[in-house]
């Protein structure tokens, strides 16, 4: 399989290698897993970054290093199964979100989009017959405060349960998955706001 240059944009592995310089040009097919262009991404991608408390680059740390290649598709795949492990014992959390979803489902789901993000092979694209779309992906889901700090929650016990992760890589990932929470949240509400197209439900 075929393992994509790194950019700097944080989706251009699952959006067809759109730029960063065509992120901010506001170019390119559907934005960071916007799933179109019927709201500022920008804009979306600079609050979810204050959100979570970091600059952008900071959020997008994990483009300057390979962490397929570091890491390797066993730590992810143990990561992903600590982490819905852990998510799946949280009611209500667990039924808001994922009750119609198998364990293993979202388990896989999880590790072939970090594989595909973290400089791997196209694992999602592959498993889901196309790119992430995180926000339509999502649409159908619960995404604010309260499910994002859970979210959250859950991806510090998984940190703790895989120790092959080591300290730089752990720092970017918290990074990225903070800023992803909040973007979650906030690109829902510009979706709604902007009055964008429903979608059927695709899972996480």
């Amino acid at each position: 399989m075929a393992v994509r240059a790194f950019t700097r944009c944080p989706f251009a592995a699952l959006t067809g290698g759109r730029t960063l310089a065509a992120t901010k040009r506001g170019g390119g097919g559907g934005g960071g897993g916007g799933g179109g262009r019927c709201f500022d991404k920008d804009a979306v991608d600079q609050k979810a970054a204050e959100r979570a408390g970091l600059t952008l680059d900071e959020a997008w740390s994990v483009d300057e290093v390979n962490l397929y290649d570091r890491l390797g598709l066993d730590t992810l795949q143990k990561f992903s199964t600590a982490f819905y492990t852990s998510f799946y014992k949280d009611k209500p959390y667990y039924e808001a979100l994922f009750k119609t979803h198998p364990l293993e489902q979202s388990i896989e789901n999880q590790w072939s989009f970090l594989a595909q993000r973290f400089g791997g092979p196209q694992l999602f694209n592959e498993l889901k017959g196309g790119p992430a779309q995180m926000l339509r992906r999502h649409e159908d889901y619960p995404c604010n405060d309260t499910t994002a700090e859970r979210w959250l929650h859950h991806s510090q016990i998984a940190f703790e349960q895989v120790p092959e992760i080591d300290d730089d890589s752990r720092l970017r990932m918290e990074r990225f998955f903070k800023w992803m929470a909040y973007f979650l949240v906030e690109g829902q509400k510009a979706r709604k706001e902007a009055g964008c197209g429903q979608g059927r439900r695709q899972g996480g």
